[in-house]
Order: C-alpha cells, then structure tokens, then sequence
C-alpha cells in the first residue's frame, strides 16, 4: 500500500496558549465559528461552576484519551495512564483533573479503526486567514483506498445539547469545514466522514453527513473574525434567511432512545454493510483482472503465503425448471416433492443515497 504524504500547512499550533498562529496573526479554530454562527454545541444554561471546572475537566479528559490515540496510530504503544494535571480557574481556585486511566477507550478505538489505516493524527487544516483546526485522524480505507476524516467526541451525551442528534448535527459542520479545507490543501478527495464517541466502557461509531460545499463556502467567507486580545468576536455578514436554513432550528430534545434497536447498533450495522459492499466491489474487480492475467499466461492456479487461487475449466450447466414442471405434469410434481418447515430469515439492504 503505498504512502501518503500531506503537505504541511503552513499554519503553527501551540499547545499553551492553546491557538493557531500565522505568520503571527491569530487564527481561530472551527469549533468557535460554529458555536458562535451557527449555535450548535453550546450550553445556554451552564453555570459559572460547569463553564469554569465541569467543561473544562471534560476536556483534560478528552485530552488523555486523543493522546493514547496519537501514540498508538504513530508507533503502535498502548500508553493509557495519565497523570492529573492543575487548573487555574477565576473563581474556583486551583482544580486537579485526573489521573485518567483511558485503556477502554482506546481498547474500542482500535476495533472501529479496523478496515482502515491511519494516515495522520492532528493533522492542521487552515484557509490561511480566519480559521484553523487540527483534524484528529485522517485514515485510508485499505479496500477503497479513500481518504476519510474521523473526529473523536468523549461528551456526556445525558448532557450534551440535543443529545445524540445534536452532536451528529455539530460533527456534520466540523467534519465537512474539515473536509472542504482538506481538500483545498492537498488536491486530495475525501471519501467519507465518520466519528469515534468514546466514553469509559461505551463507545460507538458513526458515519457523518457531508454538509453542501456552498453552505461551508458561505459560512467561511461571510463571517468576519477578529481577536480583541481576551475573545474571539464573529459577526455574519451574508443573507439572514441563508443563516437560518443552515443553523436548522431542529435540534432535537435530550431523550432516551426507547427503540427495540439501539442506534450505536444501527450505525455499526450500517458501518459494516458500506464496508462489505466496498470489498464486495473490490474482490469482483480484482478477481475480473486476476482471471484474464491467467488465461492470457495460461496458469491453471498457483499459491501464495496469503491464500490460493484456482482456474476451473468451462462447463456446461444443465437446470431444472420447476415452475414449468408442476405446470406441465401436476401429478407427479406432487409425488415427487415434499414440504418442510424453514425457519424465517432477516435480510438487511444498504439503501443508496
């Protein structure tokens, strides 16, 4: 499989003070433009308590949990202890965050990244004006060959505005302004979007939808982004019915699913069938090429370390048309045949969209 290489952005990220810098002008992340603009993830009611010590605990969280990740993909350890860290808050004094112990959590993003092969982890994206954001993962589906652009979530979902629904909503703008960088910054097509939730023992998988290009288009140029030194200030410029068919107004109620199937099963499921179609299509091309290589060089078969491979010769096929037999002679198919109970089966079609 050959190697990918990404350009590299020209935009430098610091860890403290947490931010973008280019060519020393501050750039913000894709996070704050979409709470600011479009309203999604934020958390109108949180106390000065939850805003200065619960968010920000969440965070050192997420924080241990990306780290394990980005030491896995780049050299294989599973490095999953981390220890607490101190944080100055303005009004509740001094908070110590951890230790955390986030072995469950990578243990479940190794099994969603199966099928896949990690290409690069934080992977800085930028338009090289306004914003910027590191990408968590970029991986290759190993039977497609497609780019993919996952995000890892560890939010309370009990808490989280609008719940599943609203944090699929909130991925959908964050993946597909990723998505729409990305693609301007390497000349590469992005096949899909997906995210990792992982929360202690839970964890599920989910195929994100691409919002339109014209939308994310229109979100970057018309929003004007300055630092005053202490914030980020965003103010929409553009069309306000435009805003308000992209910001939806439908953000659905926190609630639990009370389905007869959980929806970490309905996207696992239907993460599995998109795959299966994927190598489905491969195996038929590659068997199509593979038969004409060994017509052509007159090989019957041969083997290798990972599995074998026979040429039948052609034959002649003889079928039994049934229908027209009990048509034709009643009696006999009646004679002849015999009835028994099988039991029921389910069938699952992936729909086309």
């Amino acid at each position: 499989m050959s190697k990918i290489e990404l350009p590299k952005s020209p935009v430098v990220f610091e860890e403290d003070p947490h931010g973008y810098w280019l060519e020393g002008k501050r750039l913000s992340g894709v996070t704050g433009l979409i709470h600011a603009i479009l309203k999604l993830g934020v958390y109108p009611g949180a106390n000065d308590f939850v805003r200065q010590v619960a968010i920000p605990r969440a965070g050192a969280y997420g924080s241990a949990v990306h780290k394990s990740i980005e030491l896995y993909d780049e050299i294989g350890i599973k490095q999953t202890k981390h220890p607490e860290v101190e944080y100055q808050t303005e009004n509740h004094g001094v908070q110590v965050f951890g230790p955390f112990d986030v072995s469950q959590e990578l243990d479940t993003y190794i099994k969603h990244r199966e099928g896949f092969e990690p290409i690069a982890n934080e992977y800085t994206v930028s338009d090289n004006s306004q914003i910027a954001s590191n990408i968590d993962n970029v991986w290759r589906a190993i039977v497609t060959q497609g780019i993919w652009l996952v995000d890892t979530k560890t939010n309370n979902l009990d808490y989280y505005p609008g719940g599943v629904d609203g944090l699929k909503l909130y991925l959908s703008w964050q993946l597909s302004i990723y998505a729409y960088l990305f693609e301007k910054q390497t000349g590469l097509k992005v096949e899909g979007l997906a995210a990792n939730w992982l929360r202690h023992s839970d964890g599920a998988f989910w195929i994100i939808e691409r919002q339109p290009d014209d939308f994310v288009e229109a979100l970057l140029n018309n929003t004007v982004i300055e630092y005053n030194g202490v914030s980020w200030q965003y103010e929409w410029t553009g069309d306000a019915d435009m805003l308000k068919i992209m910001q939806g107004n439908n953000l659905p109620a926190v609630k639990q699913d009370n389905g007869i199937v959980a929806q970490q099963t309905i996207d696992m499921i239907a993460h599995t069938l998109r795959q299966a179609k994927y190598i489905e299509e491969a195996m038929e091309a590659f068997k199509k090429e593979l038969k004409a290589k060994m017509i052509e060089n007159g090989i019957k078969s041969f083997n290798c370390d990972a599995f074998s491979v026979t040429l039948s010769k052609n034959s002649i096929v003889t079928s039994f048309n049934s229908k027209k037999f009990k048509e034709d002679h009643p009696d006999l198919y009646s004679e002849y045949s015999s009835e028994s109970r099988r039991a029921g089966s389910l069938t699952i079609k992936l729909k086309d969209k």
